[in-house]
């Protein structure tokens, strides 16, 4: 008589969970995303104005209407407690392809050039090169996709502030090469002598 061996309930346990409950993927290796700031050109005025749903998710990382100003709204916040912000990877990465898909399915939702413009002003607060780079591409398919917007308005001024200053910072390089320095003092034996000007 062959003797058959029952399992244990905490083996038939293990059994079931090991087939039953997928198994969980390894994080992926954060990379970079591909930002694309092309505008889509303005809405024609046969496209029906729309806004989106508010329970609808946007982009490759599904961000909503109220995900994407959180999303801009941290990077600020962000940036104002003097945080380090990558701009071509997590939240305000993906808020940029949110818009784009969001501006893509509802080209005249009106709450698209607010977020375009409030991005423009993120990347401008880096004050870095990236920044500026991004906030000029943001500008340009803001001023392309909705040049009648309000939005688009207040971003000509800031991009005329903008030149003014950056014009008024060149034409006073010159000048500050050419004011005289003070001259070292005459290097002597007592090394205080400098000190008792």
């Amino acid at each position: 008589m062959m003797r058959v061996r029952i399992p244990s309930r905490l083996a038939l346990a293990a059994l079931a969970s090991a087939l039953l409950v997928p198994a969980v993927p390894a994080p992926a290796a954060t990379t970079a995303v591909v930002l694309n700031f092309a505008p889509l050109g303005a809405p024609s005025r046969s496209t029906p104005p729309s806004s989106a749903p508010a329970d609808i998710s946007f982009g490759p990382y599904p961000l909503s209407i109220f995900g994407v100003v959180n999303a801009i709204n941290r990077a600020d916040k962000q940036l104002t407690d003097r945080e380090p912000l990558r701009f071509t990877d997590g939240p305000i990465a993906y808020a940029v392809l949110a818009i784009r898909d969001w501006e893509h399915r509802y080209p005249r939702d009106p709450w698209i050039p607010e977020n375009l413009f409030a991005l423009e002003r993120v990347y401008l607060h880096a004050g870095t090169d990236e920044g500026r780079e991004y906030a000029g591409r943001v500008t340009v398919w803001l001023l392309q996709d909705y040049p009648q917007s309000v939005y688009a308005e207040r971003a000509r001024r800031i991009i005329a502030n903008l030149s003014e200053s950056i014009n008024e910072q060149r034409a006073a390089e010159p000048e500050r090469r050419a004011a005289p320095t003070r001259p070292e003092p005459a290097a002597t034996s007592d090394p205080w002598s400098r000190f008792q000007h």
